[in-house]
């Protein structure tokens, strides 16, 4: 269809579906909204041939009287679009001042830069043309900025991806563009996500480190740590509660929910001590913004998730020993014991393992024998679980004897109820 620049009456052929389009004529730069096209009259000698518009020509097929005239045609696409945001993709951009400001993202195009975007297909530039990033990068930090503190993961990740484009040594865009989309994962990909975030860890220490200002280093390490720390804990949630959430039956049944739930707890806890040993390298290489405090605080964090998770003892007690060698007072976190009830019933809080640990703590911790019973059991069943705990007849063993022993428990009056171990835990 045709339409006229209401300004100076350029004409132009274009495809119906810019009708409501906001776009800008090439000629003299008046901007207008595209509307159905009226009746536009031709030469007095060719209007007994029309009855209604005049058709789209190619250019060297239009008669003399139409080549001299003010319509702009072309054969394959319309001469001008709507202006869409480089940057960000938005369309809304309004004029301000004599250049076009991006709504979206506050890109701003010159009414060259606009006009260019304007016109369909390939556009060639005599000449040397110098681009000026600083103020779009500005732009989409504001932008990238304003989706992290609103917790906008996709929009975060998105904008962080666009910075990084643009400035490959940005330690933020590099962190915070895996962050996001970890943070955005289901819990199926919890595994993976985690580890991604772990893989970027040493670039974004890295380029950390090229800051020249000590305090600027440090406030960094410690945004690194807080996130990786919140990242670590949302998901060590999630990953807990889909595991409790799962019946008894069918965990006995399928072992492959067992075999995930260890590998995320296992990634998870792994982003953090991992964390924790680059900025003690930092330190020890005499990077003093890289704090003892910042790093034992994720260490911290990794041993929380590995508590809850209850595996791995020696890699627990190896964390917890670096720890003391910076803070000689620190408290380790509770660990989640009985470990064989825990795998024989499924979960740390149910009724049976909360009769076992009431027994444990109100009678065996009493003696000393009850109490070297249990450090030998600490001792040999994280062993006996890692070799033999997906075994089937393993499981049927411990349930049959696990199921006797609760029964007596219970009859003897020792309740089933929920259950909290004293701080001052055994073990």
């Amino acid at each position: 269809m045709r339409i006229i620049c209401p300004s100076c009456g350029q004409h132009y052929d274009v495809d119906s579906d810019y009708v409501g389009e906001a776009v800008e004529c090439e000629v003299c730069g008046t901007s207008f909204v595209v509307k159905q096209p009226t009746r536009i009259p031709l030469p007095q000698s060719r209007q007994s041939e029309h009855s209604q518009f005049v058709p789209a020509l190619p250019k060297t097929e239009c008669p003399p009287s139409l080549e001299s005239s003010s319509t702009t045609v072309f054969s394959e696409k319309p001469s001008i679009k709507p202006l869409v945001c480089e940057m960000c993709g938005g369309s809304d951009l309004l004029k301000d001042n004599g250049v076009f400001v991006c709504q979206s993202c506050g890109t701003k195009y010159s009414l060259e830069e606009a006009k260019k975007m304007m016109i369909a297909g390939t556009v060639n530039v005599a000449g040397t043309v110098k681009v000026d990033m600083s103020e779009r990068l500005q732009n989409l930090y504001k932008v990238a900025r304003r989706a992290k503190d609103e917790n906008n993961n996709e929009q975060a990740a998105k904008y962080y991806d666009l910075i990084l484009q643009e400035d490959a040594d940005s330690w933020e865009a590099t962190f915070y563009r895996t962050y996001f989309k970890a943070m955005d994962c289901r819990i199926a990909d919890i595994a993976s996500s985690a580890r991604a975030v772990q893989n970027t860890l040493k670039n974004v220490i890295d380029l950390i480190a090229n800051l020249t200002d000590q305090p600027a280093r440090t406030s960094a390490y410690k945004e690194v740590v807080g996130k990786v720390t919140k990242m670590a804990m949302v998901m060590g949630e999630a990953a807990k509660n889909y595991y409790d959430g799962i019946s008894y039956n069918l965990k006995m049944n399928d072992s492959s929910y067992a075999d995930a739930y260890d590998l995320w707890m296992s990634e998870i806890k792994d982003v953090c001590y991992v964390l924790g040993d680059i900025l003690e390298q930092q330190y020890r290489a005499g990077d003093k913004a890289a704090l003892p405090e910042i790093f034992t605080d994720i260490w911290d964090s990794g041993l929380h998730i590995h508590s809850s998770w209850g595996k791995d003892c020696s890699e627990r007690e190896l964390y917890i020993a670096k720890i003391r060698e910076y803070s000689p007072d620190y408290e380790a976190p509770q660990q989640s014991f009985c470990y064989i009830a825990t795998a024989v019933y499924g979960a740390y809080d149910c009724p049976e393992v909360w009769t076992l640990r009431r027994f444990r703590d109100r009678t065996l911790a009493s003696t000393w024998y009850g109490r070297t019973f249990i450090c030998i059991y600490y001792a040999i069943s994280p062993r006996l679980l890692k070799n033999f705990g997906s075994s089937k007849s393993f499981q049927r063993f411990w349930r049959y004897w696990l199921d006797k022993l609760v029964k007596r428990l219970q009859s003897e009056g020792v309740e089933s109820s929920p259950y909290t171990d004293p701080t001052n835990h055994v073990g």
